[in-house]
């Protein structure tokens, strides 16, 4: 037997047709004057957010976190590049409605960014839609890029600062470094480089000529970097694979702060110019890699120039006065690299000693230009202390003079280790001009 079903039944007793399912809406129809013809789906939603890697498009700042606290919030807004609406912002009756939800019709911005882009007044102006399409994939360019270095090795910058004569310099631009060391193929380990300011931890006005000094400089500086490493990098200072070492400060600061990486660790050094790996990461190995960066004068930056403007740099050393067959004693090095140096304030410091003149082929602040120029100073230096510990015996103790380059400064603290011989680096004074005892290496704690 046939039996009614109970929609059937209350559609006969309603008396009235079903009603048919509600008409789409036309492809066709009109674009809004005002209002949202539409927005960004939930999947294009996230695509957005990754290819900007979670940055306002246009100023770069990290908008899933408040800059206050470091509490996650989702800061950011989706601002159309053409108006979803007509009358909006660079709006058309030929393009809103049709790419009102598309992603590439849309830009990841803060909400300062949204609102100047989209000002009634200036915005359209100001910020065309060619330039914002531009300002779109530029951005999302530089972040592929920058993702696609994940891969090579990280590198913990560390930056050594103090006042040099009676200029007391300020701390590098984060950007700066981090770029500088992204340009030599790295990763920043950190958000932010480890910043030592050397006279504020020991919280004096002047570097000071006791050994007492330096022996507790060089305490509190390694302890400032154990707890930096430790803050930021959850690592201590013998776990981390490689150091990129920043510094503008005299010379025995920044032999300092190369002494403070241990000796056991290689160290690929760069210099402050003042001009202008391998896939997957590979096990932690015996010896930590350290980039010592020279800064630019000219373009005023820590990344190496591309091209070289100058020949490269030969280094030599020659006895200059004094007895070359002294055993034992205090025996002195001029280096002569950045800038003239004299005889007569190194005579006036260490009286009748031995001097060794250490110089290369362009005496110039700009000599180091590229990582190589580091390395063969390292190679030409240590030639220099063979021949002296040959010359002069294994008990005579080295003291450094003159003028380095930043990175050369930093490099000599990686050039002492434990059986060589040892090293007082002196640092030049105004007023009068005379040398005074710095940094001597190694420091026994």
């Amino acid at each position: 037997m046939y039996m009614d079903t109970g929609v059937q039944k209350m559609e006969d007793a309603s008396g009235k047709p079903p009603k048919p399912p509600a008409a789409k809406k036309a492809a066709s129809a009109q674009p809004k004057e005002k209002g949202r013809n539409g927005d960004l789906g939930e999947r294009d939603q996230r695509l957005l957010w990754g290819r900007a890697a979670g940055r306002c498009q246009r100023c770069n700042i990290d908008v899933s976190r408040d800059r206050l606290s470091w509490r996650a919030y989702n800061l950011s807004e989706n601002a159309h590049i053409t108006a979803s609406s007509v009358n909006g912002t660079r709006g058309t009756k030929e393009k809103s409605a049709a790419l009102a939800d598309k992603l590439e019709n849309h830009l990841l911005l803060c909400r300062d960014c949204h609102k100047i882009v989209d000002d009634k007044r200036r915005g359209e102006v100001l910020f065309p839609t060619e330039w914002l399409l531009k300002l779109k994939h530029d951005q999302e360019v530089l972040v592929q890029r920058l993702m696609e270095l994940a891969k090579k090795p990280q590198s913990v910058a560390v930056y050594i600062s103090a006042a040099v004569g009676q200029t007391r310099l300020q701390p590098l631009v984060i950007d700066d470094i981090n770029m500088a060391i992204v340009n030599a193929g790295l990763v920043p380990a950190l958000n932010h480089p480890i910043h030592i300011d050397l006279l504020a931890l020991l919280e004096v006005d002047t570097l000071d000529s006791d050994p007492a000094f330096w022996a507790v400089a060089s305490k509190l500086t390694r302890q400032k970097l154990e707890a930096k490493l430790l803050e930021g990098a959850h690592k201590k200072l013998s776990e981390v694979e490689h150091f990129s070492l920043f510094g503008l400060a005299p010379i025995p600061v920044l032999a300092l702060l190369g002494n403070l990486i241990p000796d056991t660790r290689k160290a690929m050094m760069y210099q402050p110019n003042w001009d202008e790996i391998n896939p997957g990461r590979e096990p932690l190995g015996p010896t930590i890699s350290i980039d010592i960066h020279q800064y630019d004068r000219d373009p005023e930056t820590w990344c190496w120039p591309e091209e070289r403007r100058q020949p490269t740099p030969v280094f030599s050393h020659v006895h200059l006065a004094g007895p070359a067959q002294q055993l034992g004693g205090d025996i002195a090095v001029l280096f002569e690299l950045s800038f003239p140096t004299h005889l007569d304030l190194v005579e006036a410091a260490l009286p009748g000693a031995p001097v060794y003149h250490f110089t290369a082929s362009d005496v110039t602040p700009d000599i180091i230009k590229a990582p190589a120029d580091v390395k063969a100073f390292m190679a030409a230096f240590r030639q220099l202390l063979s021949r002296l510990e040959r010359d002069h015996g294994h008990n005579a103790h080295v003291h450094v003079f003159g003028s380095l380059p930043v990175s050369c400064a930093i490099a000599l603290g990686r050039i002492q280790v434990k059986g060589s011989l040892s090293l007082t680096i002196h640092n030049l004074q105004r007023n009068p001009n005379r040398y005074e005892r710095g940094l001597t290496l190694p420091f026994e704690a």
